[in-house]
């Protein structure tokens, strides 16, 4: 359950406002407040509820920033931050215990309370790990006997996990007898598809918990981006695979097992398709801005100009020929997935599933080299440019509609009567599924005002 932080979905309601930390900021709770734990008693009443004969109450307490309201920063001036979150997780893990359920609770906190956390995700040159360990520890030592004993402490990494930041908070961990589970994530905040390298990560990440004697994992499948469940699986499986058998099958021998029993015998020879899509649906990502990402951009694609043919074409020459690869990529693989939905025995809706994201991201590939065929300055070639560039929006309307169809026969695609929360995740820009296509509602009529005077 989300505990403490990650509260939007809550207190972005009028009778929950004054329950968060900061007045402006719909994000955490506020832990100096006894009605505070009345509303998150409730939510962990619902989940255990949810799972009779459970062991665990995941509390939840990550990414959240406290110490800042009137009740709480006399707390965190005199104790330091780090007291504040401890506070919180005594209360709520009395809560779990009081209901026969063993705590989780995740630690990114603790470790970035204590300055060691930078150390833990990506190492960078010149950075001196023993040194800032050395300067955290004092912080982590003199808090201990706060840390409550009977709290799995759940440390949690979604890359290969190998840094020396992440191996000495485990040998921490270790050290003063505290439990300790690791997480892994099939998905993180990638739109469409998880990345293609989830596989590789988790079986990292369990092979070190397995060095360092570290008995229980935990996979995680974040919806951020809210890519379709189905394209979940293969990292889940993943984390089956390897939290059973950390030094089992190498990851290519995974892939092959993967396949062929989510799709069957006929489908191990596509050891490529989840990859190749993967790296195309990169470029989706960012085909049609300047800078950054669909998820953060400044600035959309320019559109070429009549008086100065041409010239579109050579400013954007190397992202049109990556397009004019795309497509190509798209076509094979399109084939691809057709010929497995007629030989596969199961796994059906899966291949449907990549089948639409396939045709759906070659929408801005295809627009890119329609556009590109208009910046003619011979009249013919450039009226035929033009039709290219309807053709392009055309067809981009209905992969969308394909897509919709096909999420929508496992998910709501739409919530009338929402109550906004609109945060910086992809998912939540919008209460439906058209987050997907923010890009092309702002550029496509642009487009379309363009056809109408290049006409």
């Amino acid at each position: 359950m989300q505990g403490l932080g990650h509260a939007t979905f809550i207190l972005k309601h009028e009778a929950y406002k004054h329950l968060r930390e900061k007045p402006e900021d719909r994000w955490a709770f506020c832990p100096s407040l006894d009605e505070t734990y009345e509303v998150q008693f409730d939510l962990y009443r619902d989940a255990i509820t949810a799972t009779p004969g459970g062991r665990y109450l995941h509390v939840g307490g990550d990414e959240v920033s406290v110490g800042t309201c009137p009740r709480c920063q006399p707390i965190a001036d005199r104790e330091g931050k780090l007291a504040l979150n401890l506070l919180w997780l005594k209360r709520v893990c009395a809560f779990a215990r009081e209901h026969g359920r063993i705590p989780i609770f995740w630690d990114d906190m603790i470790f970035n309370h204590a300055g060691v956390y930078g150390t833990m995700h990506g190492e960078r040159a010149g950075q001196d790990v023993a040194g800032i360990w050395e300067k955290g520890l004092p912080v982590l030592e003199r808090l201990l006997p706060r840390f409550p004993k009977d709290c799995v402490y759940m440390r949690w990494n979604y890359g290969p996990a190998r840094e020396e930041g992440n191996r000495r908070a485990l040998d921490w961990y270790n050290q003063h007898g505290l439990a300790v589970m690791i997480a892994t994530a099939a998905q993180c905040t990638s739109p469409l598809m998880p990345e293609e390298a989830r596989p590789a990560a988790i079986e990292s990440f369990t092979g070190l918990a397995a060095e360092r004697g570290i008995t229980g994992m935990l996979c995680t499948a974040w919806d951020d981006c809210s890519p379709h469940m189905e394209t979940y699986w293969r990292g889940l499986c993943a984390a089956a695979e390897y939290g059973w058998s950390p030094a089992g099958r190498s990851l290519s021998e995974f892939e092959v097992a993967y396949l062929a029993r989510t799709f069957g015998p006929e489908a191990k020879s596509a050891t490529d398709l989840y990859r190749d899509l993967w790296e195309s649906v990169r470029f989706w990502n960012r085909a049609l801005v300047l800078d950054g990402d669909r998820e953060r951009y400044r600035n959309l694609i320019d559109l070429p100009d009549a008086s100065d043919p041409g010239a579109w074409s050579e400013r954007h020459r190397d992202r049109i020929a990556i397009a004019r690869a795309e497509i190509e990529r798209a076509r094979t693989r399109g084939e691809r997935v057709a010929e497995l939905l007629k030989e596969s025995r199961r796994g059906r809706f899966q291949l449907e599933i990549l089948g639409a994201i396939n045709r759906f991201q070659a929408g801005p590939s295809r627009l890119l080299v329609a556009l590109a065929a208009a910046d003619a300055s011979e009249s013919v070639a450039r009226k035929r440019g033009l039709e290219e560039v309807r053709a392009a929006l055309a067809e981009h309307a209905d992969a969308w509609g394909e897509l919709r169809s096909s999420y929508g026969r496992s998910r709501i695609l739409d919530y009338p009567g929402y109550v906004p929360d609109h945060y910086f995740h992809f998912a939540s820009k919008r209460h439906d599924i058209s987050f997907m296509i923010t890009v092309e509602e702002a550029l496509h009529p642009k487009v379309e005002a363009w056809l109408s005077e290049s006409s």
